[in-house]
C-alpha cells in the first residue's frame, strides 16, 4: 500500500514538472514570437528596395500506369489523390532564371538584367510548367503583418546545435490571397503549415506552406512550399531573404512536380539603377548609349543569325540573354540598299532549356527582339524559318544535320524559335558560337 503511495506521489511531480516545464515553454514561446515578429516586420518594410535573382530548377515527374493494389491504394498518401501510388518516373528537367522584387504587397519580376521590371504577372512571363509566387516576402506580410492566421506553438526541438521553437499556423479561405490557376480563372484555397524560429537569435529559419485539398478545376490535389530563410548583409543592413524554396504540386492523375528556387544576386536599386515599368527589356548598360529605335524591318526579311557566345545547357536557363550576329547582309527587295549589314548584332532571350526524359531530346528556345546596327537599336519580330533543319548532336558535337521540324514557338505571346536535339538520358550539350540559324520577320 506504501509503495503504491509512492508510486502516485512520484507520477503527480513528475505531471506537475512537465506541466511547469509546458507553461514556461509556452510563455517563452510567446516573447520568443514578439521579438521575431519585430525582425521580420523591420526586414519587411525595408525590402521593397531591394531584388534578387532567382534561378529556378523545375522537374516533371509522371505517373506510372500500373496502379497499385487496392489496399495500396485505400493507404496512398492524400497527396496521391488521383489513385495512383507514389510510383513516378522523371519525365522531364528545365530551368528559369528571373529577378524579383516587392511592390507593395505584391511581388514583381523580370528577365535578368532587364532596365525595368515586367508590368505582366510572373505566370503571363512563364505560360508553361509550375510557377509560384510569395517566397521572397509576400507571404511573410500575411502571416506577420495582416495577421490573418491563427498560430499555435507546436514544440521546441533540436537542429544541430540549434534550438527551434515550432509553430503551426492556418488561415481559413475566406481571409486566404492564396489563389491557384484554375482553367482561364483562379481559384482561392485555403492554408496552413509550420514555421521555426531559432531561440538564439530569434530570426525565423523555416516556413511549410500547404494548400487545402484544390478543387477539380485546378487539375492539382494540393500544392506544398517549403522556404528557408536567412538573414544577409546588402549594403548597410541585413534583411531576411529566403535561402532556398521547393515548391512541389501533386496532379489528380498522381503526376508531381518539384521546383527548386534559389537566390543570388540581391542588391538594392535605386533611382540610377535604370529600373522603370513599361521598359522593353533593354538591358540597362545599353540604355545610356543606345538611340530610339529608328526603323523595323518589313515581314518576311530573311536574317541569317550566328551565335555569339555558346549556350552551355548545364548552367543555361529560360531568362538568359542571348545575341548572335547577322551573316550575311539583308537588301531591300529588288534594291541594292542594304536594310541590314554583316556583322548586325540581334539581342534576344533564351526562353526555355528543356530536358525531355521521355524522348531523349533536349530543347532549346530562343527569343530575339532587337537588333542592333551602326550605333542604332531598333525592335525586331522573327520567327525561326522553319524550312531550315535543326542540327541534330552526334558524339563530336552539334555538326549533323538531322530531320526537319515543324514546331510552333513554346508560347502563344512569344514569337521564336524552337531547336530540338538528340540527347540521351542526363546528357548535357553545349550548342557552340557560330551556331547558325534562319529567321523570318513579322510584321510588328
Amino acid at each position: 500500500m506504501e509503495n503504491g503511495r509512492v508510486t502516485m506521489f512520484i507520477r503527480a511531480f513528475i505531471a506537475a514538472i512537465v506541466a511547469v516545464r509546458m507553461l514556461s515553454a509556452q510563455d517563452d514561446s510567446s516573447a520568443l514570437l514578439a521579438r521575431a515578429t519585430e525582425k521580420i516586420l523591420d526586414s519587411i518594410r525595408r525590402l521593397p528596395k531591394y531584388t534578387c535573382l532567382e534561378t529556378i530548377d523545375r522537374t516533371y515527374y509522371a505517373a506510372r500506369s500500373a496502379r497499385l493494389n487496392r489496399r495500396a491504394m485505400t493507404e496512398a498518401s492524400s497527396s496521391t489523390c488521383g489513385g495512383y501510388g507514389p510510383l513516378v518516373s522523371m519525365e522531364a528537367a528545365d530551368r528559369l532564371r528571373v529577378d524579383v522584387a516587392v511592390d507593395g504587397d505584391t511581388e514583381i519580376n523580370s528577365w535578368p538584367g532587364a532596365s525595368s521590371f515586367d508590368t505582366r504577372p510572373i505566370y503571363q512571363m512563364i505560360p508553361f510548367g509550375p510557377i509560384s509566387t510569395g517566397s521572397f516576402g509576400t507571404f511573410l506580410l500575411d502571416l506577420f503583418a495582416n495577421r490573418i492566421a491563427q498560430v499555435t506553438f507546436t514544440e521546441r526541438k533540436l537542429d544541430g546545435a540549434q534550438v527551434m521553437f515550432e509553430y503551426s499556423f492556418r488561415v481559413p479561405q475566406n481571409l486566404s490571397r492564396y489563389r491557384v490557376r484554375a482553367g482561364n480563372g483562379w481559384e482561392v484555397t485555403g492554408y496552413s503549415g509550420t514555421f521555426e524560429i531559432n531561440s538564439g537569435t530569434a530570426e525565423l529559419a523555416r516556413l511549410v506552406i500547404q494548400t487545402d485539398r484544390l478543387l477539380p478545376a485546378t487539375h492539382l490535389c494540393e500544392a506544398r512550399t517549403t522556404i528557408d530563410y536567412h538573414f544577409m548583409l546588402i549594403g548597410d543592413g541585413e534583411f531576411l531573404i529566403p535561402r532556398r524554396s521547393e515548391l512541389q504540386t501533386f496532379d489528380r492523375n498522381g503526376a508531381r512536380t518539384v521546383s527548386v528556387t534559389g537566390f543570388s544576386a540581391c542588391h538594392e536599386y535605386t533611382a540610377e539603377s535604370n529600373i522603370r515599368f513599361d521598359d522593353p527589356g533593354t538591358p540597362a548598360e545599353s540604355i545610356k548609349t543606345a538611340p530610339a529605335p529608328v526603323f523595323a524591318l518589313p515581314a518576311g526579311t530573311s536574317l541569317t543569325l550566328a551565335l555569339i557566345r555558346p549556350i552551355d545547357t548545364r548552367i543555361a536557363a529560360g531568362g538568359d540573354a542571348v545575341s548572335a550576329k547577322v551573316v550575311d547582309a539583308v537588301r531591300a527587295p529588288r534594291s541594292k540598299e542594304i536594310l541590314v549589314p554583316a556583322g548586325a548584332i540581334a539581342h534576344g532571350r533564351i526562353l526555355q532549356v528543356r530536358q525531355q526524359y521521355s524522348s531523349n531530346q533536349l530543347l532549346i528556345s530562343l527569343q530575339f527582339n532587337r537588333l542592333e546596327m551602326q550605333g542604332a537599336v531598333s525592335p525586331l519580330s522573327a520567327r525561326l524559318d522553319r524550312e531550315l533543319k535543326p542540327e541534330k548532336r552526334n558524339r563530336r558535337g552539334f555538326v549533323d544535320r538531322g530531320t526537319e521540324y515543324s514546331l510552333p514557338p513554346p508560347a502563344p505571346t512569344e514569337p521564336g524559335g524552337l531547336f530540338l536535339f538528340s540527347a540521351t538520358r542526363g546528357a548535357s550539350a553545349v550548342v557552340p558560337a557560330g551556331f547558325q540559324s534562319k529567321w523570318i520577320t513579322l510584321a510588328q
